[in-house]
């Protein structure tokens, strides 16, 4: 009786991990980085951000993420992991190295519910880079480059490849008019 209640486990348990999937995966379209003017309301989509060093303060950036679901039922307790870095190198040389340095904000975003065969935004608003900028200059350094890594947390099935994305922006100097 043993013998054949084990049996019964393994075969329906390689049914259903060879099964075609029958759960949502959700998938991370795009990233895309916004920013915000001193003297604007809106924010506008940026392929660079423009930070002077001076005058880091009035950095406002938005960093949203594209999610979306394709299979045909909803998606629910979807957590999103993130981690913001720099590309930093010594403030005044313009051609020194630049490495990776390691994440400077490390947190995570809960998604309640996404329908089936839809998309959903998340918007990231609060992440101090303009506070990290400021370190980092009054250090004698400056980062050329900012990077976003997001993982959905892995359900079982999911497809571990489709689960990551990365985005990274230049950081260009704005010189004062």
């Amino acid at each position: 009786m043993l013998k054949r209640m084990f049996r019964l486990t393994l075969v329906l348990t390689l049914i259903l991990l060879n099964a075609p999937q029958i759960w949502a995966q959700i998938l991370i379209n795009n990233i895309k980085w916004q920013i915000k003017s001193p003297k604007s309301r809106v924010y506008a989509a940026v392929k660079t951000l423009e930070v002077n060093p001076k005058n880091c303060k009035s950095l406002n950036t938005k960093i949203l993420i594209f999610l979306e679901n394709d299979s045909k039922q909803d998606a629910r307790g979807i957590v999103l992991r993130y981690a913001l870095r720099f590309r930093i190198k010594r403030f005044a040389s313009e051609a020194g190295p630049a490495i990776w340095a390691l994440p400077f904000h490390l947190e995570e975003v809960r998604v309640s519910r996404v329908k089936a065969n839809s998309s959903h935004v998340v918007k990231l608003q609060n992440v101090n880079i303009a506070t990290e900028l400021r370190k980092l200059k009054n250090n004698g350094f400056w980062a050329d480059a900012i990077g976003i890594e997001v993982m959905v947390e892995p359900k079982l099935g999911d497809d571990l490849e489709r689960n990551i994305y990365q985005s990274l922006v230049k950081i260009g100097i704005k010189k004062n008019r």
